[in-house]
């Protein structure tokens, strides 16, 4: 039961979970629409994303502004690696729904896949002030949001980005392992600054009174944890991509000493 839960949170903060088509459209052509999105719907399902984005594209031409199409059709299209169709079909949503904080978090993966990082950075600073300002009540109650997908090492990893700097036990980053060819988490890697190891590095002087140490661990189900470096200063979230990909690749091993800053 708790794999279940584990995985049905990992489908929804993903923004995996498709949006079902209504009853009605309201639409001339509402009845085929309807039929298109089940039928998209079902190739989702089944994995078949390239055939669920022929269905999808099919109802948006009967309804272009459907959101339900648009949301699905940019699914499938990410699923099955046509990032810019992916975004389009966002944009477009985000044009209808601009206040749709989960749309705005899977555009920032789809630029970041797509190479676009001013793209990406321009809607994470969107996101951010969206939550800021507290209107969402869902968006203000979220901790982290996934901030983007990729492979590395023949691993599928889900990366996520907290909102707020815990002093304590700080996480900026975490980067869900997945096992090979599976949905079941493997272990994690994450960016973090605890108070005790940035008290520990001020004690011996590594660090000033005023500056903090942050790390990157990784954490294992049997409870083994390994460091991998240290920094003086907060690291680019692209920086630790990179860390966390030749963590994968195995051409990172573990470390004990204070590493160079970024």
């Amino acid at each position: 039961m708790k794999k279940r839960v584990i995985l049905l949170y990992f489908i929804l903060a993903a923004g995996l979970l498709l949006l079902s088509p209504p009853h009605s459209s309201g639409a001339l052509f509402g009845w085929r629409t309807d039929d298109l999105l089940e039928e998209g719907t079902a190739f989702m399902q089944g994995g078949n994303y390239g055939e669920a984005l022929k269905k999808f594209s099919e109802a948006l031409k009967l309804s272009p502004e459907d959101k339900k199409c648009l949301y699905n059709a940019g699914l499938a299209a990410y699923m099955a690696g046509n990032f810019n169709m992916a975004a389009r079909s966002w944009e477009e949503l985000l044009g209808l729904e601009p206040g749709d904080w989960k749309v705005r978090a899977k555009l920032i993966q789809t630029y970041q896949s797509l190479g676009d990082l001013k793209a990406r950075d321009k809607n994470r600073d969107i996101l951010l002030a969206m939550r800021g300002k507290g209107g969402d009540k869902e968006l203000a109650r979220a901790e982290e949001y996934c901030r983007d997908q990729f492979s590395a090492g023949g691993r599928k990893v889900m990366a996520y980005e907290r909102f707020e700097f815990a002093v304590e036990q700080a996480v900026l980053y975490k980067f869900f392992i997945f096992k090979p060819n599976t949905q079941a988490v493997d272990y994690t890697i994450s960016l973090g600054s605890y108070e005790s190891a940035t008290k520990a590095a001020r004690g011996r002087k590594e660090i000033g009174p005023k500056e903090r140490i942050y790390h990157v661990d990784a954490y294992y189900q049997n409870g083994r944890h390994e460091a991998f470096a240290f920094y003086k200063k907060p690291p680019s979230y692209d920086y630790v991509r990179k860390v966390v990909g030749l963590i994968l690749d195995k051409r990172m091993k573990p470390v004990d000493d204070l590493d160079q800053e970024e």
